[in-house]
């Protein structure tokens, strides 16, 4: 499972995964999902079980201030910190197990998107910031909902070790070849 690309729902997968045994989870569900209460419900518990670290963006845009209010109170300890990317502002929420904290407030400028056939890829810095801040070479990242997979290729290319949970057949096959490369 280590450094592989999985294609499948991840709710089939994560039972496998032994508990605390994911250094950082980035769980990066697309955006305007309609079920996220429901996968939040069934999400939640599971990567406070396998993560020290998990990373969940936009969430409080997704869910709604009562939403959040519930989960903060379900499941603490939490952090919301706002990501600056090329002026443009988001909200993740953080939530974590060990001592490393991360500033409240991170600004990436002048920064690409990792280059992809995706509705949405994610910039490399902001990929690179979280790594470089909450893991160490070496430690396991969890890349759920992969999509365009920049998670996993900047772990890759940092001596991290990770694993790609991905459902959607064609960005899966695309992160492979992306992870085979020699020279990524």
């Amino acid at each position: 499972m280590i450094n592989q690309v999985i294609c499948a729902d991840c709710f089939d997968i994560l039972p496998q995964i032994p508990d605390k045994s994911i250094k950082l989870c980035v769980a990066d569900a697309p955006y305007m999902v309609p079920i996220w209460k429901e996968l939040t419900n069934k999400l939640f518990p599971e990567l406070f079980r396998i993560a020290e670290i998990s990373i969940i963006p936009y969430l409080a845009a997704q869910l709604g201030k009562d939403y959040i209010d519930y989960i903060k109170e379900k499941y603490p300890p939490y952090q919301l910190i706002e990501f600056y990317i090329n002026s443009i502002r988001e909200k993740i929420y953080f939530l974590q197990y060990g001592e490393k904290l991360i500033p409240s407030q991170i600004t990436i400028e002048n920064d690409k998107a990792v280059k992809c056939n995706h509705s949405c890829p994610r910039p490399i810095l902001w990929a690179e910031q979280l790594i470089k801040r909450l893991t160490d070479e070496g430690d396991l990242i969890l890349d759920l909902f992969a999509g365009s997979g920049v998670i996993s290729i900047t772990a890759k290319k940092m001596n991290r070790k990770y694993i790609a949970i991905e459902i959607e057949p064609r960005h899966c096959e695309a992160l492979k070849n992306k992870l085979n490369k020699e020279d990524l």
